[in-house]
Protein backbone atom coordinates (compact mmCIF):
# COMPACT_ATOMS: atom_id res chain seq x y z
CA UNK A 1 0.00 0.00 0.00
CA UNK A 2 0.76 3.80 -0.73
CA UNK A 3 1.33 6.11 2.19
CA UNK A 4 -1.23 8.73 1.81
CA UNK A 5 0.60 11.53 2.74
CA UNK A 6 2.69 11.45 -0.86
CA UNK A 7 2.21 15.34 -1.09
CA UNK A 8 3.85 17.46 1.62
CA UNK A 9 3.06 21.54 2.15
CA UNK A 10 5.32 23.70 0.62
CA UNK A 11 6.50 26.99 1.87
CA UNK A 12 4.17 29.09 -0.44
CA UNK A 13 1.04 27.50 1.58
CA UNK A 14 2.75 28.22 5.03
CA UNK A 15 1.54 31.85 6.19
CA UNK A 16 4.69 34.28 6.67
CA UNK A 17 3.86 36.87 9.34
CA UNK A 18 5.12 40.22 7.69
CA UNK A 19 4.57 42.45 10.39
CA UNK A 20 1.93 45.56 9.55
CA UNK A 21 2.13 46.68 6.28
CA UNK A 22 2.10 50.53 5.66
CA UNK A 23 0.58 52.73 2.79
CA UNK A 24 2.42 55.42 1.23
CA UNK A 25 1.77 57.63 -1.71
CA UNK A 26 -0.36 61.09 -2.71
CA UNK A 27 -3.80 59.35 -1.36
CA UNK A 28 -3.26 59.69 2.61
CA UNK A 29 -2.41 56.41 2.78
CA UNK A 30 0.96 57.16 4.78
CA UNK A 31 0.53 55.31 8.45
CA UNK A 32 -2.67 53.39 7.51
CA UNK A 33 -2.64 50.19 7.54
CA UNK A 34 -2.66 48.68 4.13
CA UNK A 35 -6.41 46.67 4.47
CA UNK A 36 -7.75 50.79 4.83
CA UNK A 37 -6.99 50.58 0.87
CA UNK A 38 -10.81 50.00 0.41
CA UNK A 39 -12.04 52.97 2.42
CA UNK A 40 -9.86 55.62 0.58
CA UNK A 41 -10.88 54.13 -2.41
CA UNK A 42 -14.51 54.27 -1.53
CA UNK A 43 -13.67 58.24 -0.10
CA UNK A 44 -12.02 59.37 -3.68
CA UNK A 45 -15.18 57.86 -5.48
CA UNK A 46 -17.63 59.92 -3.09
CA UNK A 47 -15.88 62.89 -3.35
CA UNK A 48 -15.62 61.97 -7.35
CA UNK A 49 -19.32 61.65 -7.71
CA UNK A 50 -20.03 64.59 -5.00
CA UNK A 51 -18.69 67.31 -7.49
CA UNK A 52 -19.87 65.79 -10.44
CA UNK A 53 -23.54 65.64 -9.23
CA UNK A 54 -23.31 69.60 -8.41
CA UNK A 55 -21.40 70.14 -11.97
CA UNK A 56 -24.62 68.66 -13.30
CA UNK A 57 -26.76 71.11 -10.84
CA UNK A 58 -25.01 74.07 -11.51
CA UNK A 59 -24.53 73.14 -15.39
CA UNK A 60 -28.90 72.39 -15.14
CA UNK A 61 -29.59 76.48 -13.88
CA UNK A 62 -27.06 77.63 -16.57
CA UNK A 63 -29.06 75.81 -19.29
CA UNK A 64 -32.27 76.79 -17.56
CA UNK A 65 -31.14 80.95 -17.13
CA UNK A 66 -29.77 80.84 -21.23
CA UNK A 67 -32.92 79.24 -22.42
CA UNK A 68 -34.86 81.67 -20.66
CA UNK A 69 -32.78 84.26 -21.87
CA UNK A 70 -33.53 83.17 -25.14
CA UNK A 71 -37.11 83.33 -25.21
CA UNK A 72 -37.07 86.61 -23.72
CA UNK A 73 -34.74 87.71 -26.83
CA UNK A 74 -36.40 85.12 -29.13
CA UNK A 75 -38.91 88.21 -30.62
CA UNK A 76 -41.82 85.92 -31.57
CA UNK A 77 -39.65 83.81 -34.27
CA UNK A 78 -41.06 80.32 -33.32
CA UNK A 79 -37.47 78.42 -34.40
CA UNK A 80 -35.22 80.17 -31.26
CA UNK A 81 -38.79 79.20 -29.23
CA UNK A 82 -38.76 75.68 -30.49
CA UNK A 83 -34.90 75.66 -29.97
CA UNK A 84 -35.10 77.17 -26.40
CA UNK A 85 -37.65 74.07 -25.46
CA UNK A 86 -35.44 71.93 -27.15
CA UNK A 87 -33.06 73.21 -24.25
CA UNK A 88 -35.08 73.34 -20.94
CA UNK A 89 -36.49 69.65 -21.76
CA UNK A 90 -32.85 68.48 -22.62
CA UNK A 91 -31.63 70.17 -19.25
CA UNK A 92 -34.50 68.29 -17.68
CA UNK A 93 -33.60 65.10 -19.21
CA UNK A 94 -29.54 65.22 -18.01
CA UNK A 95 -31.18 66.37 -14.66
CA UNK A 96 -33.65 63.34 -14.68
CA UNK A 97 -30.69 61.30 -15.54
CA UNK A 98 -28.27 62.62 -12.77
CA UNK A 99 -30.89 61.69 -10.21
CA UNK A 100 -31.56 58.34 -11.55
CA UNK A 101 -27.40 57.83 -11.23
CA UNK A 102 -27.05 58.86 -7.78
CA UNK A 103 -30.35 56.65 -6.74
CA UNK A 104 -28.54 53.61 -8.53
CA UNK A 105 -25.46 54.19 -6.51
CA UNK A 106 -27.03 54.64 -3.76
CA UNK A 107 -28.92 51.32 -4.34
CA UNK A 108 -25.68 50.01 -4.60
CA UNK A 109 -24.18 51.30 -2.21
CA UNK A 110 -26.71 49.99 0.36
CA UNK A 111 -26.60 46.70 -0.97
CA UNK A 112 -22.53 46.33 -0.94
CA UNK A 113 -23.03 47.91 2.46
CA UNK A 114 -20.21 50.60 0.92
CA UNK A 115 -20.54 54.18 1.86
CA UNK A 116 -20.55 55.68 -1.91
CA UNK A 117 -22.74 58.80 -1.43
CA UNK A 118 -21.72 60.81 1.92
CA UNK A 119 -23.12 64.43 0.83
CA UNK A 120 -22.87 65.30 4.37
CA UNK A 121 -19.72 64.72 4.23
CA UNK A 122 -18.61 66.33 1.02
CA UNK A 123 -20.18 69.51 1.75
CA UNK A 124 -18.77 69.72 5.45
CA UNK A 125 -15.13 69.24 3.90
CA UNK A 126 -15.32 71.86 1.18
CA UNK A 127 -13.27 74.81 1.92
CA UNK A 128 -11.67 77.56 -0.40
Amino acid sequence: MLPINLIKPVRAQNPIELGPIRGEGPLGLANQAADQGGKVFTDALSKIIGVLTVAAGLWFIIQIIVAGYGFITAGGDAQKIQENQRKIVNSVIGLGIVVLAVAFLSLIGYLLDVEFLDFGQIITNLSP
